[in-house]
């Protein structure tokens, strides 16, 4: 700060401190920027800005701290989350039940919507369940974001999904506006292994399926579902 007082005080030939207006205002230094204050600033903009920043700064080093630069700015270049894609496959995706609400599902009913949370709490158990009776009931699962799904699971008292003329349906939708039922007799997308029996329903596809919404609808009768599983796989979305 004192070498900027005097190169300004030469520059404007002060005459007389005392009159006031006749010495301008002190120099500004601008320090330097350290490389960790390239860091925390750089995170909080685009990846690009936060490439070229990284580079700005490096290209100031001279050559022997530029070889130790290059392996911090690659790990603050990841810590900005840099990358071509903008999602880290293996730490964005999420496998496993993907209708569960930590997963980031949310469940829905045209009636009863409170029970509907109990369909997706992980408790496949009889004593908490939703229930359905007349025609068009139904409880759907949002899974967030467009998955992978290879299984469902229905955990339910009732057992005539897999009738040639089921009175409930398991539906799969990438849009929740268009469905398509699942199951072995009858339907649009076929089960490859498809099994009723001990409380559950359980679809097993050939491939994985592009699904987001899962629901299950009554035509006729009654039903209690207790849960709802979903597995598979999906990116986080962030």
């Amino acid at each position: 700060m004192f070498d900027a007082q005097i190169a300004q005080s030469v520059e404007q030939r002060i005459e007389n401190p005392r009159v006031r207006g006749s010495i301008p205002r002190l120099g500004t230094i601008i320090p330097k920027t350290s490389l960790l204050s390239w860091f925390f600033y750089a995170c909080n903009i685009p990846k690009a800005l936060c490439l070229v920043g990284c580079i700005a700064h490096y290209f100031k080093k001279d050559f022997k701290m530029k070889l130790i630069s290059i392996s911090i700015m690659l790990g603050l270049l990841t810590a900005c989350g840099g990358g071509g894609s903008g999602h880290s496959t293996s730490s964005n995706t999420i496998t496993g039940n993907l209708a569960l609400p930590t997963n980031g599902a949310e469940v829905s009913a045209t009636y009863d919507e409170n029970s509907a949370a109990f369909t997706t709490d992980g408790d496949n158990t009889t004593s908490l369940y939703w229930a359905g009776n007349i025609a068009d009931d139904a409880v759907t699962v949002n899974l967030s974001s467009i998955a992978e799904v290879t299984e469902l699971s229905i955990y339910t008292n009732d057992s005539s999904f897999n009738t040639s003329n089921p009175s409930k349906y398991i539906e799969i939708s990438i849009d929740g506006e268009t469905w398509n039922t699942t199951g072995v007799a009858s339907v649009d997308v076929n089960c490859s292994e498809f099994s009723v029996g001990d409380g559950k329903v359980l679809c097993k596809f050939n491939e994985a399926q592009e699904i987001q919404y899962v629901r299950v609808r009554v035509m006729n009768g009654d039903i209690n579902i207790y849960e709802i599983e979903a597995m598979g796989s999906r990116t986080r979305v962030i």
